[in-house]
């Protein structure tokens, strides 16, 4: 790291947004709906901008406009000079999402440093997918969704320390199953894709659990504008609804530091002299 400078967590915000603002942008001029949703659409909320101890922006995409960007990843690319990628067309993407990535920074990731995958900063776009309405069938997705991403957690070779006979056998593990990753993530994203037209949307490949994401589709709705940076990004119809679902009704309610998510060391790449 001896060419590299520490980025302070406000730069890395103004880099995100920056790249927020282009994707928004490009957003518009292509006909493609976009939702800020998570911890994003929370600080638009409760901050009018970045909860102030937050690293990262999240974006949700109906499936269909999600599988347009892709299409449009190029013309994004030559239109923002930033990249999307996405495991369908690039190596070393660790997951069914489409990320958007910054050149000129890298993340102290401990888990990443043996790995290949990218070490770049970026942002996350989530499908959101079409859910059973039907509650018996929802149990059996949600089965099926955390089998899958417990599988490919496997697959992932994430960096640990052999420290004990647990961690040896991670690594094990993932050495046997390895090869099977692609199969691995093609068919958590397959079964993203299962439902069609229903009335309710869920966005699978996210963190929280998805009973806390499984929503109606009017809960998004057509997407409204948002305060954010004293700029104006695109959220959920029904924010009130959404973010009492994901994070309980006192979600207005700053939480304590110990309870604050912490983020990763940021670094900007410098060439050397």
């Amino acid at each position: 790291m001896d060419n590299n400078t520490t980025i302070e967590l406000e730069e890395v915000q103004r880099r995100l947004l920056g790249i927020m603002i282009k994707f928004d942008n490009f957003c518009k001029s292509e006909g493609l709906d976009y939702y800020i949703i998570g911890g994003t659409l929370l600080g638009a909320v409760r901050h009018n901008g970045y909860i102030p101890w937050d690293d990262d922006i999240d974006v949700g995409m109906i499936r269909a406009d999600y599988e347009k960007l892709l299409l449009l990843a190029s013309k994004f690319h030559d239109y923002s000079g930033y990249e999307i990628k996405n495991y369908r067309y690039n190596k070393y993407c660790d997951y069914v999402i489409i990320r958007i990535y910054d050149n000129n920074t890298y993340i102290d990731n401990p888990l990443y440093y043996k790995t290949k995958y990218d070490k770049r900063l970026y942002f996350d776009v989530f499908p959101l997918d079409y859910a059973p309405d039907d509650i018996v069938e929802c149990k059996k997705q949600e089965k099926r969704i955390n089998k899958r991403k417990r599988l490919l957690f496997w697959t992932c070779g994430y960096t640990f320390k052999i420290d004990s006979i647990k961690k040896l056998g991670r690594c094990l593990l993932h050495a046997v199953l390895k090869p099977f990753r692609n199969l691995v993530l093609r068919s958590l994203d397959n079964e993203m894709k299962r439902y069609s037209k229903t009335k309710h949307l869920c966005s699978m490949a996210s963190q929280y659990k998805y009973k806390k994401q499984y929503m109606d589709v009017t809960i998004y709705g057509r997407p409204v504008s948002y305060r954010f940076e004293n700029h104006q990004l695109m959220g959920p119809s029904k924010a009130d609804e959404y973010l009492t679902q994901l994070f309980g009704s006192d979600y207005l309610d700053i939480p304590p530091e110990e309870k604050r998510r912490k983020g990763y060391r940021m670094y900007e790449k410098r060439n050397s002299q």
